[in-house]
C-alpha cells in the first residue's frame, strides 16, 4: 500500500513538473519588449522598420495618414531654417527671404511654397548653416530636414502617396503608448513604444509588468544638442541620467536591457566637424570613430544599474541594419527567458 501510494505521488509530482515546464515553454512563445529613450532617439523609426520587415504589407496601410505629416515636416523644417540662418547671421537671398512670413503662417504646403523650400535648400550657404547648426543649438531642427526639403514638390502634389522611406523618415511626436505586434519564427512579439519627452516619461512605470526586455535607444549625434523641452539641458547628459534612473528602478528588476547606440551614421559625420574631445576632455584629441564609439558605450555601461546589459550599434533608418540587429535581439531575449525559467529548452 505504502509503495503504491508513493508511486502515485511520484507520478503526480512528475505531471506537475511537466505542466510547469510546458507553461514555461509557452511563455517563451510570446515576448513583450518595452522601448524607452529620450525624445528624437529614433524609437518610432525602429518600430516602423519592424513593421516593414515583419508585418505583411509593411507600412502600406499607413501611407495615407502620413501625407499631411510629411507636408508639415517640410513646412516646419523651412521655418526652422529661417530661424537658424537668423541666429547664425547667414544671409538668405531676398527673393526667398520675402516668403518668410508666409511660411510662418502657413498651414498647408502649396506647390508654390514647396518650390521655395527646394530653392532655399539649394543655396550652399543654407546647407553649410545646417551642417554647422550646433553653433545655434537652441534652434531645434529635424535631422531629416534635407530629405523633406529635397522632396517638397513631390509632397505637395495632390495625388502624393508616401512610400516606405517617406514614412520611415517622417517625424511625428509619440504621445501615450503605442503597441507594434508581429511574429517571427512562430514567436509573437509586441513592442511598447512610450513617448520620450519629459511629460511622457512618468507613464513608463506602468509598462514594466510582464516585460521580457527593455530596449533603450540613444541618439549618438545628440552629444552637443539641447532638449527640445527647455533648450538648455544637454541631450546626452539627460539621456545618460534617465538611463541610470530607469535601470536602477525597482520596477526594472532583473529585466534584460538592450542598449541601442543609434544614429551612428550622423555621429560619424558630426565628429568630423565637431570633435568629441571638444565636449568631453577625457576623449583623446584626434580620436577615430571606433574610439569615440567605445567612449559613448563606456559612459552608458558605467551608468547602468541593472543586472543584464547588451549593447548594439544601430542606424534606425537602415532596414538591413534593423533586420540584423533584431535577429540578435531575438536570440538574446529567448536565451534570457531560458536562463530565468531554469529549464533546458531547444530554441
Amino acid at each position: 500500500m505504502g509503495i503504491a501510494c508513493a508511486t502515485r505521488m511520484d507520478e503526480r509530482t512528475e505531471d506537475i513538473d511537466k505542466g510547469i515546464k510546458k507553461q514555461r515553454r509557452g511563455m517563451i512563445k510570446e515576448k513583450k519588449l518595452l522601448l524607452l529613450g529620450s525624445g528624437d532617439a529614433g524609437k518610432s523609426t525602429f518600430c516602423k522598420q519592424m513593421k516593414i520587415i515583419h508585418q505583411p504589407g509593411g507600412l502600406s496601410d499607413e501611407y495615407p495618414r502620413y501625407k499631411s505629416i510629411l507636408r508639415h515636416n517640410c513646412l516646419s523644417s523651412t521655418v526652422s531654417l529661417f530661424r537658424l540662418c537668423e541666429a547664425m547671421d547667414v544671409k538668405i537671398p531676398y527673393d526667398l527671404l520675402s516668403f518668410k512670413e508666409e511660411f510662418f503662417e502657413a498651414t498647408e504646403l502649396t506647390a508654390e511654397l514647396a518650390t521655395i523650400s527646394e530653392q532655399i535648400w539649394a543655396q550652399e550657404v543654407i546647407k553649410e548653416a545646417f551642417k554647422n547648426r550646433t553653433k545655434a543649438s537652441h534652434i531645434q531642427i529635424l535631422s531629416a530636414s534635407p530629405y523633406y526639403l529635397e522632396n517638397a514638390s513631390r509632397f505637395a502634389e495632390p495625388d502624393f502617396l508616401p512610400n516606405d522611406k517617406d514614412v520611415t523618415l517622417a517625424k511625428l511626436r509619440t504621445t501615450g503608448i503605442i503597441e507594434t505586434h508581429f511574429e517571427v519564427a512562430g514567436i509573437s512579439f509586441v513592442i511598447i513604444d512610450v513617448g520620450g519627452q519629459r511629460n511622457e516619461q512618468r507613464k513608463w512605470i506602468h509598462c514594466f509588468e510582464g516585460v521580457s526586455a527593455v530596449i533603450y535607444l540613444i541618439a549618438l549625434d545628440e552629444f552637443d544638442m539641447t532638449l527640445e523641452e527647455d533648450n538648455t539641458t544637454n541631450r546626452f547628459e539627460a539621456s545618460l541620467k534617465l538611463f541610470s534612473a530607469v535601470t536602477g528602478s525597482q520596477w526594472f528588476s532583473s529585466n534584460l536591457c538592450l542598449l541601442f547606440l543609434n544614429k551612428r551614421d550622423l555621429f560619424e559625420e558630426k565628429i568630423k566637424l565637431f570633435p568629441l574631445n571638444n565636449y568631453f576632455p577625457d576623449v583623446p584629441k584626434g580620436a577615430e570613430v571606433e574610439e569615440c564609439m567605445d567612449y559613448m558605450k563606456k559612459r552608458y555601461e558605467e551608468a547602468f544599474r541593472g543586472t543584464a546589459l547588451q549593447v548594439f550599434t544601430t542606424c534606425a533608418v537602415d532596414t538591413g541594419n534593423c533586420k540584423r540587429v533584431f535577429e540578435s535581439i531575438k536570440e538574446a531575449v529567448l536565451m534570457r527567458a531560458v536562463e530565468v525559467s531554469g529549464i533546458n529548452v531547444n530554441i
